[in-house]
């Protein structure tokens, strides 16, 4: 039996090498189609035939550059073709020299006991594409990149041929292309959070999906058509979320689902800081602040540090609105502020700053006719030496001596101008010099 096996063999293979008419009942055809840059695709070969057929051979080209071969396998018409069972003779290379391709060769029965029975559009090879081409441009040109049938993969060559009768014959052939764009399917996803809750928007970049996965932290929450877009998910406890739209579609119904992701994260805080004004006070203090914000109301014991100091006179204006007034410090300088409850902390780090005033000699936060008391009793005295002798300095000579009280005196009688910078607003003395301020240069 096994010398009558290869003798059917090899007559059947020298019947392909000697090719017949071609008919126009048979026909071999690919399949392909439009997808994204980095997408699986499945692309099938065909065979039209009105005859049983007892074997054949196929040759499929593409170009390396834009698609590359995952795996090529019988198609399940093909696979049970054998009385329910596989080819007796069955060899897919998907590493063909020269390549790239895919070469096949099938004998259905060495005894001439089975056939691939007649039909139309019957399915006898997958091949998984990986399409790698990346298109270019702005807005990016989709690739269009050709697979075919061809006689010059493997050796010997893999010749298009079927064998019906014993005799072979060249099919027509129909040839297919695959479309890579950038961007198919997909997602452009934001997340926003409040106090409490959460607002997911999404809009497509693509194609429409079948159904939408919705998850947080990994729980499916959702399943939504393309209608939606947009979940706001309330009652939130303070911590992170994440959120991930799954897309899924099914472009080819005989190929794999193209599936697309977006993912987005939030924070909810039940203590919001946004805003507050004015941003410079002096160290005296009594600077009135306005804080902007959210979730002042969540909790009733709602508080406000300023340099780690309990501001004075705070006022929980409305949830979204806080009055206070800056405490006293012995320091220049950025600090926090720091809005607080039993529910949540938000910190703005060094954003409101102390400063002096040029003028301000005793220190209090304004320029008034104190000032120059003071003054001219520690020059003239022994009265206490001020807290910031750049503040003495009022005409900003780099000098603390009588020229500086008389300076505010003329000022504050409209007899000359206004102390220079910093004045009116709290800073830092804009000249270089050797007098401190609260123990600082």
């Amino acid at each position: 039996m096994r010398g009558i096996d290869k003798a059917l063999a090899i007559a059947v293979f020298a019947a392909w090498m000697l090719p017949a008419a071609a008919s126009a009942q048979n026909v071999y055809t690919l399949t392909g189609g439009e997808n994204e840059s980095g997408a699986l695709v499945l692309t099938q070969a065909l065979i039209d035939h009105d005859d049983p057929i007892q074997g054949f051979s196929m040759g499929i080209c593409h170009d390396g550059a834009n698609i590359e071969v995952v795996d090529a396998v019988a198609a399940t018409a093909l696979a049970v073709s054998n009385n329910g069972d596989p080819p007796d003779f069955l060899a897919i290379n998907t590493n063909p020299v020269p390549g790239p391709g895919v070469a096949l060769g099938c004998i259905i029965n060495l005894m001439g006991e089975a056939n691939l029975e007649p039909a139309v559009g019957q399915a006898v090879l997958d091949v998984t594409y990986e399409l790698i081409g990346v298109p270019a441009g702005d807005p990016p040109v989709p690739i269009v990149t050709d697979i075919f049938f061809c006689n010059t993969l493997a050796t010997p060559t893999t010749v298009n041929e079927l064998v019906i009768d014993t005799q072979s014959f060249v099919p027509e052939f129909v040839d297919a292309a695959w479309t890579i764009v950038d961007t198919l399917f997909g997602f452009d996803m934001s997340c926003d959070a409040d106090t409490t809750s959460a607002t997911v928007t999404w809009e497509l970049a693509g194609e429409p999906f079948d159904y939408v996965l919705f998850h947080r932290n990994g729980e499916l929450l959702e399943i939504f058509d393309n209608t939606v877009t947009s979940y706001f998910d309330p009652g939130l406890a303070p911590g992170f979320y994440s959120y991930v739209l799954i897309g899924v579609a099914f472009p080819d119904p005989l190929g794999p689902p193209a599936v697309a992701t977006a993912e987005c994260e939030v924070e909810v805080i039940p203590v919001v800081v946004d805003s507050f004004a004015p941003l410079f006070g002096p160290y005296a203090g009594g600077t009135e602040l306005t804080i902007l914000g959210d979730g002042f109301t969540t909790a009733p014991d709602t508080t406000v540090e300023i340099g780690g100091q309990t501001a004075l006179n705070i006022v929980i204006v409305s949830d979204e609105e806080i009055s206070c007034e800056t405490p006293p410090v012995s320091f220049l300088g950025p600090v926090a502020v720091v809005v607080s409850n039993s529910l949540g902390t938000a910190t703005a780090d060094d954003s409101f700053t102390y400063g002096f005033i040029r003028g301000d000699i005793n220190g209090d936060g304004a320029v008034d006719i104190a000032d120059p008391v003071d003054g001219l009793d520690y020059l003239f005295t022994l009265g206490d030496a001020p807290d910031c002798f750049d503040a003495l300095d009022a005409n900003d000579d780099g000098i603390n001596d009588i020229g500086d009280p008389i300076y505010v005196l003329l000022f504050l009688f409209n007899m000359d101008s206004p102390p220079l910078a910093p004045y009116p607003i709290a800073g830092f003395d804009p000249t270089e010099d050797d007098l401190e301020c609260l123990g600082t240069l």
